[in-house]
């Protein structure tokens, strides 16, 4: 166990010398864990961060024997890693990010978002907690005695220690107060240790510093003092002016005796021990530069508990206030600062830990997601007061913003669903206009989608659009409330997240029939070309508070939205309590669908907007597959040598094949002879044709059985295509002459026929 320097001195008895605690008394209803447990807690609970090794330089005291109990704990699973600052009691802690790879910029916006764990106690028997710093003093920076030996407890690292005694001015109190804390900086405190004791003799003020004594909360209600709270506080910690961070209070039996106490400013307060609760707080950091050259004001926005620490969801109870950050205090000419994190102990020890999410400077990005119903056509967001109906479309739009930084982001999607959204398709568009489409066979586990971006964001490309559309399934009662999920967009350099808002599915029931032909059901039809098509269906709405006895038939055809139908009321019944159960009838017109596949789409929705399942079908038009031109005859012309020969075609042969039933469509062309080629001066004396797919093939000969002679799947809704048109001198349909062959002329017949079939 590491151990900072104990001073003592005696004042008549022995007493603890500089910052120690005052004894507060408590009544612990449960013991609290042991600093092993509680780390053990800690470390299980941690949230999903960045990992952190190569970014953070852990210094070395070389002023003193004091050690730096900072150190980054081993990556967990997920690859997490955490500063821990202190883990027992009598402890300081610094660690700094590297300045010449992630400074903090103080020309550029820069956000920071982290996880901070405080520990497990009672308020009062809990560290004094952790100072988040910008400064340009360096790596050794931190709070320091008159002796220049490192300085924890009350000070957290980073404030002023008042150890210059006897003094009778008040602004010679403060001056060395300013002189011994971090130079050039600027902290934002989570202070877990209220040190508000209030002196009331001079021997029991003199040397004694209660930086939070006295200190009203503004707007705290009650005049609420910081002494009785754990608080997060703002200031400037080398400020030497008096009245600025530090004030030199007098004892009240002798005026020229004084303790120091702390200007809070910026500060946010919570009741018992909010921060030490054994949980992990999300705080968020804005930094906003100066509107221009004309000045040196900037501003730091700080909000605390903004996100769930079980589930990264956004809290909206969240704490926040902020701070006018003049730049000229912590910028040393170069624009650029240290950044990091102090930490201290006294009597009480505490675990202090910190994981990022992002860092300033290498990588600002957002990660949004919007929730639209494409069967009610509804683009604005879905809520818990938008009826969405089971089985209706629809479309999740996340966007991820790059805002700025140093490095690439390429972030891993982990998108969880809403309970009962099925995915049917998931595609990210780029700012540059490219797309990825994500393989939902490979991504989809269960409710959650995993995948990595294609391409990174950067200021060049600073955007991606991933749209997922899918169904919404039925719930098992009348109604469910779709609670929110949290999708985590993570890679080494940043992670961001986003919310769906919750909203609430209503039950719903359709038959849907093409024809209903003697009742039955169909998902699809098959009808001739220029033909209409008549849908009848049923349709059930129930479970949603319904208060329009009206309904009126939508959708589309191949996309293209039909016009809009009100159904009789003649053909609705039912009521507002157990639903409504009604018909429909909807003529698709023949001008409507094209040769092949057309996808039917139709619901139903009432007139204060409740929605049916959409009722999806496909009406194959068959437009006929028949022959074009087709050669009357052809001819073969040979002079008889004594041997075999396959003797070609005198000229080309055209049989054209139109296919007008849609593309993908496929056919085979199937030839026999119909009468044998028989010489026409020499009785019986017969040839044979015989077809050759190929040159090297063995030739068949073409018999009374049809053979297949060419196929094909159309590329257009009207093919035509000439199934000869690839035979050369070598293929196709060839005569067979013999080696005794006997000179003559010779007829016959071909059939030809078209098959629906595989190519």
């Amino acid at each position: 166990m590491k151990r900072g320097r104990l001073i003592l001195t005696l004042i008549g008895a022995l007493a603890i010398f500089g910052m120690g605690h005052p004894v507060v008394s408590h009544a612990a209803d449960t013991t609290p864990p042991t600093p092993e447990q509680d780390l053990a807690n800690a470390l299980a609970s941690m949230p999903q961060g960045l990992p952190i090794n190569g970014y953070f330089m852990t210094p070395t005291f070389t002023s003193s024997t004091t050690n730096n109990s900072a150190t980054v704990t081993p990556a967990s699973a997920n690859g997490t890693q955490a500063v821990q600052l202190t883990s027992n009691t009598n402890q300081l802690g610094t660690i700094w990010a590297k300045k010449d790879q992630f400074y903090f910029d103080l020309t550029k916006k820069q956000k920071a978002s982290m996880w901070m764990y405080f520990g497990n106690g009672p308020l009062g028997h809990m560290g004094d907690g952790m100072a988040f710093v910008i400064q340009n003093a360096g790596y050794q920076a931190t709070a320091v005695d008159k002796n220049g030996v490192p300085q924890g407890q009350e000070t957290l690292g980073v404030w002023g220690l008042p150890d210059s005694f006897g003094l009778s001015e008040a602004a010679d109190v403060i001056k060395p107060v300013g002189a011994q804390a971090i130079q050039k900086s600027w902290a934002l405190e989570f202070d877990t240790f209220p040190n508000g004791a209030s002196y009331t003799s001079a021997s029991d003020a003199k040397g004694f510093s209660t930086f939070d004594a006295g200190t009203k909360v503004a707007g705290g209600g009650n005049d609420t003092a910081v002494n009785q709270h754990q608080h997060i506080a703002a200031a400037y910690p080398a400020n030497q002016s008096l009245g600025g961070t530090y004030y030199a209070r007098p004892a009240s039996d002798n005026s020229s005796v004084y303790y120091v106490k702390m200007n809070h400013q910026g500060i946010i307060v919570g009741a018992g021990n909010w921060l030490t609760n054994g949980s992990w707080h999300h705080l968020t950091v804005q930094y906003t530069p100066p509107a221009d050259s004309s000045t040196t004001k900037g501003n730091v926005t700080y909000t605390i508990n903004d996100k769930d620490p079980s589930t990264g969801t956004e809290l909206q109870n969240a704490q926040s206030n902020n701070y006018e950050l003049d730049t000229t205090k912590v910028d040393d000419g170069s624009g650029h600062a240290y950044w990091g994190f102090t930490g201290s102990t006294g009597q009480y020890g505490e675990n202090n830990l910190v994981v990022f999410e992002q860092i300033p400077g290498l990588v600002d990005a957002d990660a949004s997601v919007s929730l639209a119903n494409e069967t009610a056509n509804m683009e604005g967001p879905i809520d818990v007061n938008t009826p969405v109906m089971g089985g209706n479309r629809l479309r999740l739009d996340y966007n991820l913003t790059y805002n700025a930084g140093r490095s690439d982001w390429t972030p891993k999607a982990q998108i969880n669903l809403p309970s009962g959204f099925v995915p049917n398709s998931a595609v990210v568009t780029f700012a540059d206009g490219t797309t990825q489409t994500v393989d939902l066979g490979v991504a989809q586990t269960g409710q959650q989608l995993n995948f990595t971006l294609a391409h990174a964001l950067n200021t060049t490309d600073s955007t991606a659009d991933i749209t997922i559309r899918g169904r919404q399934a039925n719930p098992t009662s009348n109604s469910a409330v779709i609670n929110t999920t949290t999708s985590k967009f993570v890679d080494n350099q940043g992670i961001a997240t986003a919310d769906t808002t919750p909203y609430t599915v209503f039950q719903a029931t359709t038959t849907f029939r093409i024809g209903w032909a003697s009742g039955e059901n169909y998902d699809s039809v098959t009808t001739a070309k220029d033909k209409d098509v008549t849908v009848n269906g049923k349709f059930m709405l129930s479970g949603s508070p319904i208060t329009a006895n009206g309904f009126t038939l939508q959708g589309s055809v191949n996309g293209t939205p039909i016009k809009d139908q009100v159904i009789p009321s003649s053909d609705v019944s039912g009521n507002t309590t157990s639903g409504f159960n009604g018909t429909f009838s909807y003529t698709v017109p023949a001008s409507s669908l094209n040769a092949g596949m057309n996808t039917l789409m139709l619901y139903v929705t009432s007139f204060d907007g409740y929605t049916t399942d959409s009722l999806v079908s496909d009406i194959d038009v068959s437009g006929p597959l028949q022959f074009g031109n087709v050669d009357d005859s052809v001819s073969y012309t040979a002079d008889l040598t004594g041997s075999h020969m396959l003797v070609p075609r005198d000229g080309p042969w055209t049989i054209d094949v139109n296919d007008q039933r849609g593309t993908g469509s496929s056919w085979a062309l199937m030839a026999k002879m119909a009468q044998p080629l028989q010489a026409t001066n020499v009785p019986a004396t017969t040839m044979n044709l015989v077809y050759k797919s190929s040159s090297d093939a063995t030739p068949v000969i073409l018999g009374s059985d049809a053979a297949r002679i060419a196929a094909r799947t159309t590329t257009s809704n009207d093919d035509t295509f000439n199934a000869t048109q690839q035979w050369d001198n070598d293929t196709g349909l060839l005569l067979d002459v013999s080696g005794g062959a006997t000179a003559g002329t010779y007829t016959g017949q071909i059939e030809w026929s078209l098959e629906n079939a595989p190519s």
